[in-house]
């Protein structure tokens, strides 16, 4: 992920004011992100936000979910507007949702729940994908919470090629509260990100415990 492209996309719609958005479809038809890199479809800093059967679409990137990481508020300090730039809670609910991607497509800081919603991989030319990456602050106590979640695939996903999660900062919070998975998902399921430590860092929470998983989720 390009670090200087990251949470600011002109195709995606942002959303800071909006309280509650319900049966609407956001899609970013911009494809090919193996050699574009970000497509984001949505990006929401609002507070107190809920979602419900709502389709986002995309590949690399989907879902947004502010506020950004603590460096980057800083890095982007006169290219982002400062509405985007805040470093504020941003509490989201997402209910009964479709979200469809490729690589990291939801990824961000919020404290977001999402409740019986399905997670749907994409086909990619790399190969591999990963659903969510979370960046929490050490300071933040909730993260990303997959509650009742369907995990699955489109046809041409090779099983075994797609991981949950791997944290996008140190500290990235996620928990998958009795979720179903398909055999896309790689059986250790999480990534420590490349060749970071994150592993000793990152806060990963499964339940119940899936055997097999990697020795660092808890």
């Amino acid at each position: 992920m390009e670090p200087r492209r990251t949470a600011f996309s002109l195709s995606s719609s942002v959303i800071w004011l909006l309280s509650e958005i319900g049966s609407v479809s956001v899609e970013n038809d911009a494809l090919f992100p193996e050699t574009k890199g970000q497509e984001v479809a949505l990006t929401v800093y609002a507070d107190d936000f809920s979602m419900r059967r709502c389709r986002l679409r995309s590949t690399q990137d989907t879902l947004f979910l502010g506020p950004l990481p603590h460096d980057l508020i800083e890095r982007y300090e006169g290219f982002l507007p400062d509405p985007l730039r805040q470093d504020r809670e941003c509490r989201q609910y997402f209910y009964d949702c479709l979200i469809e991607g490729t690589v990291d497509f939801i990824f961000g800081c919020g404290r977001t729940l999402f409740e019986d919603c399905e997670l749907r991989s994409l086909k990619d030319a790399r190969d591999i994908g990963y659903v969510a990456a979370p960046a929490h602050a050490l300071s933040q106590t909730e993260g990303f919470l997959f509650r009742n979640c369907r995990f699955t695939a489109e046809q041409g996903v090779t099983p075994g090629s797609i991981y949950l999660a791997r944290p996008w900062r140190d500290y990235g919070l996620c928990c998958f509260d009795h979720c179903s998975y398909g055999d896309h998902i790689d059986p250790l399921g999480f990534d420590k990100w490349n060749d970071t430590d994150r592993d000793r860092t990152a806060r990963f929470y499964e339940i119940p415990p899936v055997p097999g998983r990697v020795k660092w989720v808890k």
